[in-house]
């Protein structure tokens, strides 16, 4: 693999990872904002992060 697309999936990864942590509906967090604003919006940002977190993990495979 180039480092490039190494240092590219691996920025990826702790980015969604990052996001994912930030989404938690707890404390200060911004998913607690977010959930008590939507309940619909914060199931589809979760989503929409699991999915980013799925495609990384695949992209590191190869």
């Amino acid at each position: 693999m180039p480092f490039l697309k190494i240092a590219s999936v691996y920025g990826a990864t702790i980015n969604t990872w990052l996001a994912l942590f930030n989404m938690i509906p707890f404390g200060m967090f911004d998913g607690k904002k977010i959930l008590r604003w939507n309940k619909i919006i914060y199931g589809v940002m979760v989503a929409i992060g699991i999915i980013l977190l799925l495609f990384t993990q695949s992209a590191m495979t190869y």
